[in-house]
């Protein structure tokens, strides 16, 4: 599985996809998850969670590639995470 992680990271990467774009995806997908999940559309709000999930996946090893490993970056993808559960848990 960690290979397919690295492989797929390393698209990213040559593709120009930077690791804080990832998390920020995932700040973007938030109010849309949050209100779905409100409205009932369940398979909506679940097709959002995965593909969150899945930038949050990726999005250390892109930067780990990339070299742009950081404190500030860390801390970002950990409030990030942390707002994402709490959406899903508000919805």
């Amino acid at each position: 599985m960690r290979k397919i992680i690295h492989a797929i990271s390393k698209f990213f990467v040559n593709i120009g996809i930077k690791a804080w774009i990832m998390t920020l995806m995932q700040i973007i997908f938030l109010p849309f998850i949050i209100f779905f999940l409100y409205k009932g559309n369940i398979r909506l709000a679940g097709a959002l969670i995965l593909i969150g999930a899945m930038f949050d996946l990726f999005d250390g090893e892109v930067a780990r590639i990339s070299n742009t490993v950081s404190k500030k970056g860390a801390l970002l993808d950990s409030t990030v995470d942390r707002l994402f559960e709490g959406g899903i848990v508000i919805g």
